[in-house]
């Protein structure tokens, strides 16, 4: 009796482990999260409702306060421009921690960032940082491409260039 129990526990941890990557953060090739936010407009976003338009979708996660994301920022707008099959948006993540201090991103922060630098891409408010979480967006930046079928093919951490061949390739 003991040795079937153990053996259907087993078998109970292999298939739930199957669905998770070794740190729990998601990689190419699985399905995107949902998620739902307010852009920074007002709007509501059901990344579910933007899918069924058919286009794959950029989302780029940044914060005002973030050096390497302010450098990204005109390449990813210079991306949008050329590729206009794909649905650009910004994430702007706010409630996250450096040097134990929360840094809670301001909507006028993000419109002086974006006017600055003169962007005109949506932006959607992640104000508690659970759909950065969600897809792993621990360090900033980080890019991810999602294609119409809810599939992640794209996934980076760090600055990318509007050149870099493998973002090309997925977008």
């Amino acid at each position: 009796m003991t040795h079937y129990c153990i053996k259907y526990i087993s078998i109970l941890f292999l298939i739930l482990s199957m669905g998770f990557s070794a740190d729990g953060t998601i990689k190419v090739g699985d399905q995107a999260p949902s998620f739902y936010l307010t852009t920074l407009d007002g709007r509501k976003f059901f990344l579910s409702d933007e899918l069924k338009i058919g286009k794959p979708i950029l989302l780029n996660f940044f914060a005002t306060w973030c050096g390497p994301c302010k450098k990204e920022l005109p390449d990813i707008y210079a991306l949008s421009q050329t590729h206009k099959n794909v649905a650009f948006y910004l994430v702007d993540v706010s409630n996250l921690e450096q040097n134990g201090k929360k840094l809670v991103e301001k909507p006028e922060d993000v419109i002086a960032l974006l006017e600055k630098l003169k962007i005109n891409l949506p932006v959607l408010m992640d104000k508690y940082g659970l759909i950065a979480e969600k897809y792993g967006a621990f360090v900033l930046p980080k890019t991810v491409i999602i294609n119409p079928e809810g599939i992640l093919i794209f996934q980076q951490t760090g600055i990318i260039s509007k050149d870099d061949p493998k973002l090309i390739k997925a977008l």
